[in-house]
């Protein structure tokens, strides 16, 4: 064999082992890919509790609970080209420019934009039952319920 067979081999025997080397390294010592998968499929739901109601010794109620939602956004999956803006505004009782202030965050740090944020907290059943019927129609958000005490 003449000299530049060799060295040709030996480049690429030596690839072939820097990238053997390398999925080994991914697949059997990184540990931080199965968290980053995890991370990024399973979402963390609170799940807010009832708490019990509170009665006078002549058994009439004093505190009970009350279901509110919080609307939550994730702006990657928000398509204004199919959204009625005016018609979602107009079930949440907030104007347009309301609307786009609250979309608009300090992208970086503290938000993402794929990960859900807070549009709107305690928003009352009765408004939300009109919303609930046609979230359809609103791609990227979505309601969490949870009780808040009533007085």
């Amino acid at each position: 064999m003449n000299k530049r067979g060799i060295i040709v081999q030996i480049f690429i025997v030596a690839c072939a082992l820097l990238l053997v080397g390398q999925a080994f390294y991914l697949q059997i010592l990184d540990t931080s890919i199965p968290r980053q998968a995890i991370n990024t499929v399973a979402d963390e739901i609170p799940i807010y509790p009832s708490r019990g109601l509170i009665l006078d010794r002549y058994d009439n109620i004093i505190v009970y609970n009350d279901q509110v939602y919080d609307i939550k956004v994730t702006y990657n999956q928000v398509r204004p080209d199919r959204m009625d803006t005016l018609r979602f505004c107009s079930f949440l009782d907030i104007e347009t420019s309301d609307f786009e202030k609250r979309m608009e965050k300090p992208w970086g740090r503290i938000y993402t934009k794929r990960t859900p944020f807070t549009f709107m907290s305690t928003v009352p059943s009765q408004r939300f039952t009109a919303l609930n019927a046609s979230f359809y129609e609103f791609p990227g958000f979505f309601a969490q319920s949870r009780n808040v005490r009533g007085y």
